[in-house]
């Protein structure tokens, strides 16, 4: 099945207080597209945003101000390149990461896709292959991998 997307995602900061929302912060980029999931967390003092964004990249923005810290590249797809409308048909495929998960530290970054885990380390910047290909049973179209116990 192939999905249409609409251009490049944006993800917004947003504050309710007294009955009212105000957008205190926005992230976009022209790679920054269909968010999967994201995941608040703390490394070190200070809040992040984890994101993965179709169908490549790991971002990783600082809360406070919503401002790139890092884009991780963790997939070997071809880049997404959208129409002049702003949309991009796009492929499913297999070995994309739709989840992010952090350990209880923040120093951790457990993404999973239909086949396997990565993890990125935030303290030596580097990506970690974790292997486990998952059983028959786990690909597209049947479930996505959640780590909500990561780092326990």
């Amino acid at each position: 099945m192939n999905a249409i997307l609409e251009g490049p995602a944006t993800l917004f900061r947003l504050r309710i207080q007294d009955g009212h929302t105000s957008i205190e912060g926005k992230y976009s980029d022209d790679r920054f597209m269909r968010i999967f999931q994201h995941e608040v967390f703390h490394h070190k003092g200070v809040t992040y945003l984890a994101v993965m964004s179709y169908p490549r990249y790991l971002y990783i923005l600082r809360a406070a101000d919503m401002s790139l810290y890092r884009r991780i590249d963790v997939s070997p797809e071809q880049e997404i390149e959208c129409r002049d409308g702003g949309s991009a048909l796009c492929e499913k495929s297999k070995g994309i990461y739709f989840t992010v998960n952090a350990s209880e530290d923040g120093r951790y970054i457990v993404m999973g896709s239909d086949v396997e885990f990565l993890m990125y380390d935030m303290g030596s910047d580097e990506l970690i292959s974790l292997g486990g290909h998952l059983p028959r049973g786990f690909g597209i179209g049947e479930s996505i991998p959640h780590t909500r116990t990561c780092g326990e």
